[in-house]
């Protein structure tokens, strides 16, 4: 009975153990399933970040002793880079995929990080015709497997970029350099940076002006304003950004410059950025100009009050003349006319009466507005065809003009022909005594 008794409990402890080793094993097993999903999540997460990476990622075996490596895998970014599909190049030599990784310095660097592990980074530029065409920044480590992991990106368009700003730099350095106009950036107060224009124009050297501020160049009678003007534009205050300014040369020479002025910022502060032009000599001849222009107004002026003046004295003269005139009219009714009434009652002979109708037939002709219109009006008349005309006037004919005068009849005829020329009535029907007494 007690054997019974001591078998039945050695059973039941015996299945207490199978049940604590199987509860041991169950939860082993749930362990496991743990960690396999752990795994999974983790393996998960790394394709991701894998797949998903903006750089290229390459993984590599080294084989032969690290003598060559050979493509695990590669990822997307990578794919992209090398324009090429992942699965015609995994397993092949990385000597093979890329012909000329030695010569770029690449392949030392997978040697020396898969036998010191420690991680370096490399840069590799490829050119053709001395012209940048891949650049490659790259980070390689070594995994506790053995495996070697590239992290590389291409960097061509940011290297290029970076080519292109410092030739650019280079060529905005060269034009300034050589600019005429003065190039220049201050602070608030100081020079931060001249060109030789500026050297050039002003006289003070670069390291001058980096010890003086910038005031220090403009005359006197413009400081002040020159000098609240650049601090209200680091201010932001709105002012003018071009204007002409008077200066001073070391040799204390004054000096005029047309400045075209900005606002830039400048190592992560405000700065004016300013170009200057000498105008000294513009300036000099517009004031010469200037100078000319008033001279021209005060003579202007001058000859305006001396026409003025003249005009007054032609008035006078007129007057004096009308006087004189009137004068002489008077001395000839009153000392010459009754003269002529006395020898016209005396016994004359013809010829004598015809002369001395001539006589006061001049006389009149002097005294009345026929012979001033006449010879003011036509001043290329001769004395000769002056006295052909009054004759004509009178109503002479050629024959008794002829021995008035005691000229032939074709010298009269001629005389009367210029008349009629000078006087505009060739080849019109105009009859000449009649225009002749129109005159008077």
């Amino acid at each position: 009975m007690m054997d019974e008794s001591k078998t039945k409990n050695q059973l039941i402890m015996e299945l207490q153990k199978i049940r604590k080793r199987i509860a041991k094993l169950e939860k082993a097993e749930t362990e496991r399933e743990k960690i396999e999903q752990s795994l999974l999540e983790s393996e998960s997460r790394y394709r991701g970040l894998f797949e998903n990476s903006k750089n290229a990622v390459a993984i590599y075996r080294a084989v032969n002793g690290g003598k060559d490596f050979i493509l695990l895998d590669l990822n997307k970014a990578g794919e992209k880079i090398e324009n090429i599909k992942k699965d015609k190049i995994i397993g092949q030599s990385v000597l093979e995929i890329f012909p000329g990784i030695k010569d770029l310095g690449c392949f030392d660097v997978f040697q020396k990080v898969w036998s010191t592990g420690k991680p370096k980074r490399h840069s590799s530029n490829i050119y053709k015709e001395e012209r940048l065409k891949q650049c490659k920044d790259s980070f390689v480590y070594k995994l506790p497997t053995g495996e070697i992991v590239v992290i590389y990106s291409d960097e061509t368009e940011r290297k290029q970029a970076g080519l292109q700003l410092i030739k650019s730099e280079t060529k905005f350095r060269a034009l300034v350099e050589n600019a005429p106009a003065a190039i220049i950036i201050v602070d608030e107060e100081r020079f931060l940076f001249v060109n030789p224009a500026f050297e050039s124009i002003t006289g003070f050297s670069k390291e001058e002006a980096h010890s003086m501020a910038f005031w220090d160049v403009v005359h006197p009678d413009m400081k002040e304003i020159v000098k609240n003007r650049g601090l209200d534009r680091l201010n932001g205050v709105t002012v003018p950004s071009r204007y002409e300014l008077k200066c001073l040369r070391k040799d204390k020479e004054v000096i005029w410059i047309d400045i075209a002025a900005t606002l830039i910022d400048y190592g992560g502060k405000p700065a004016t950025l300013a170009a200057a032009y000498d105008i000294t000599e513009r300036k000099n001849i517009q004031d010469s100009l200037l100078k000319r222009e008033r001279q021209l107004e005060n003579q202007k002026r001058d000859l305006e009050e001396a026409n003025i003046a003249l005009k007054v004295l032609l008035k006078h003269r007129e007057k004096d003349k009308a006087e004189l005139e009137e004068k002489v009219l008077m001395n000839f009714k009153e000392l010459i006319q009754p003269y002529i009434e006395k020898l016209k009652m005396t016994d004359l002979e013809s010829r004598q009466k015809m002369y001395l109708e001539i006589v006061e037939n001049n006389l009149k002709e002097i005294v009345s507005p026929f012979m001033k219109n006449l010879s003011s009006k036509y001043q290329a008349l001769t004395p000769m065809e002056i006295q052909v005309a009054g004759l004509v006037k009178e109503g002479k004919t050629t024959k008794d003009i002829g021995q008035l005068l005691g000229i032939s009849y074709r010298a009269i005829e001629f005389h009367r022909n210029n008349l009629r020329k000078k006087i505009g009535l060739t080849h019109q029907k105009a009859n000449l005594r009649s225009y002749l007494q129109s005159l008077g």
